[in-house]
This record gives structure tokens, sequence and C-alpha cells, in this order.
């Protein structure tokens, strides 16, 4: 669709949240 682009970046931006939050503090 149209959208790919920007469904691509919401998902790089989901994953990079979820790596931190993997991340012990």
């Amino acid at each position: 669709s149209d959208n790919i682009k920007i469904t691509y970046a919401d998902d790089l931006e989901l994953a990079r949240l979820i790596l931190l939050s993997q991340i012990p503090s």
C-alpha cells in the first residue's frame, strides 16, 4: 500500500522501544 514506508518506520520505532525495554537498567 502507499503507507508501507510509514508502517516500516513505525515498526522500527516499535522495535527500538522493545529493545530498549529489554535492557536491564
